[in-house]
């Protein structure tokens, strides 16, 4: 968990900084602690969905109790996450990986050097270990809500 602020005193902001970090690190989470208020960074901070957003100046006990929430919060997650991903052989979590950070079946098979039709019977037998719905992009919704 990262804790950052908007202004970084350099040519970019935190949101560039967090957005850089979330593609090398897609597990990193971020509070942003900042004085800026404005709809147009809030709406910028909305594309990297931060746990929280704390507004300058604060006291320290609101920034521990936004500290505690936000790891509780991963606690859970990780817990669920984990369990799913136990189910899962190690080729099927990588796929599953890949899947979050938006590659599609081709991509994924390049990258693992294996046919993208071998990746589309992983992503099915995936779906089936994880008891997702046949909905179109159940996979996909349930790698990016829960691994990205």
């Amino acid at each position: 968990m990262v804790l950052c602020d908007i202004n970084l005193c350099t040519p970019k902001n935190g949101n560039d900084f967090v957005t850089q970090l979330k593609n090398t690190n897609p597990f990193v989470e971020v509070i942003f602690v900042t004085a800026f208020n404005d709809s147009k960074t809030i709406s910028s901070v909305k594309k990297i969905a931060p746990l929280n957003y704390i507004l300058k100046p604060f006291t320290k006990k609101q920034l521990t109790i936004a500290v505690h929430l936000a790891l509780n919060l991963l606690n859970l997650k990780l817990r669920k996450t984990s369990v799913s991903l136990s189910k899962l052989s190690p080729t099927e979590i990588k796929i599953t990986h890949q899947i979050a950070n938006g590659y599609s079946s081709i991509e994924i098979g390049k990258a693992l050097n294996i046919s993208s039709k071998t990746v589309r019977n992983h992503r099915y037998n995936i779906s089936k270990k994880l008891s997702l719905s046949n909905e179109n992009n159940s996979l996909l919704k349930w790698a990016i809500s829960n691994l990205s």
